[in-house]
This record gives C-alpha cells, sequence and structure tokens, in this order.
C-alpha cells in the first residue's frame, strides 16, 4: 500500500509479529483487557502528569525485573481507554514475547510505521495535530539488541510526512534503557 504521492511504502511485518501485536493490543478489536491489580502505585500517577502534560514525547521507566513496570503500564492503558481515548489511538509492544523482532532492520520504527499504517485511524503526526495523540507503549525494550539505535532511528523522521513537530506520546518500559 501506497500513501498518498509520496511514494512511501509502509513495511510488512512478519504474519507472526502481526498476531503477537493483536494479542498484546485486545482493545483493539473490543476483546477483554488483561486483568491488573486494583492497587496502584504513585508511579502510575506520575507517569499520567508526564504523559498528560506533554513534558517530553517518551517517558521512560527503569527498575528491576518483577517489580511492576509491565502492570503500571497496562494501568495507564486502562486509564486513557476509561477516559475515551480511541483503541486505535494506544498500542503496546512486548518485546520480551518478540525475540524474533531482533531479527527485522529497526524493529521499532517498522513496527511504529506498521500500526500507523494498519491500525492508527490516520497519521500519527495527523493525529497529534487534531489534538488527538497516539499512544505508544514500549515494554522490555532492552531485549531489542539495537534499543539505543532504534530508539534514534524512530525519533528521525524518515518520511516528509514525520516533518511535523508533534509526534506520539510514547512510555517505554524497559529493565535497563538509558
Amino acid at each position: 500500500m501506497t500513501t498518498g504521492n509520496t511514494g512511501y511504502v509502509p513495511p510488512e511485518l512478519p504474519q507472526t509479529l502481526v498476531n503477537n501485536l493483536n494479542i498484546n493490543n485486545p482493545w483493539w478489536n473490543n476483546r477483554e483487557f488483561p486483568r491488573t491489580p486494583p492497587t496502584r502505585r504513585n508511579l502510575v500517577q506520575r507517569i499520567r502528569r508526564y504523559i498528560d502534560a506533554g513534558v517530553a514525547p517518551i517517558v521512560a521507566i527503569r527498575g528491576p525485573r518483577q517489580v511492576g513496570k509491565s502492570t503500571m503500564q497496562l494501568q495507564v492503558i486502562s486509564d486513557l481507554l476509561d477516559e475515551g481515548v480511541p483503541p486505535r489511538h494506544i498500542m503496546r509492544v512486548q518485546f520480551d514475547e518478540l525475540t524474533y523482532a531482533t531479527s527485522i532492520e529497526q524493529p521499532i520504527l517498522q513496527i511504529v510505521q506498521w500500526f500507523e499504517h494498519n491500525v492508527a485511524p490516520r497519521h500519527i503526526n495527523d493525529l497529534a495535530n487534531a489534538d488527538s495523540p497516539v499512544y505508544i507503549f514500549f515494554d522490555e525494550a532492552q531485549n531489542i539488541e539495537t534499543w539505543s539505535g532504534s530508539s534514534n532511528a524512530s525519533s528521525t523522521p524518515p518520511p516528509s510526512r514525520w516533518s511535523s513537530p508533534a509526534a506520539p506520546r510514547s512510555a517505554s518500559s524497559a529493565d535497563a534503557t538509558a
């Protein structure tokens, strides 16, 4: 599929990866949301304040394994959905379940571009400029060997349509990101 007259062709992802993205984003298809504990840490509210204030386009959460980073992500996503954010404006990528994604060149960029063209209702920057931002959550992103390279690549707009100053709001959860 080509978009507009830019000649840009969105990436094709392996079907296994597409299936995994659909499973980990049940809100795209009105499926049941994963259960989360009713208790919340203060950090959930802090994360929301950073996201809502637009302080930075990326909020990174670091910490040891099994302390609740993934749960906090799901709680933030649940809150966003409860507040009326359209389900197709939210993507969560669970990288510890996507070990085969390392075979994809620039996996973060490829996944975000796939999301933009196959799930989101419009281009991400168009949505952000219309004050209807997209929220992208990466969990266990340090499992991508080129994590720092991928994150830098995803902030470099390859097609000219990403030249707008508006950017999707992202939250990242990783054990050891820089």
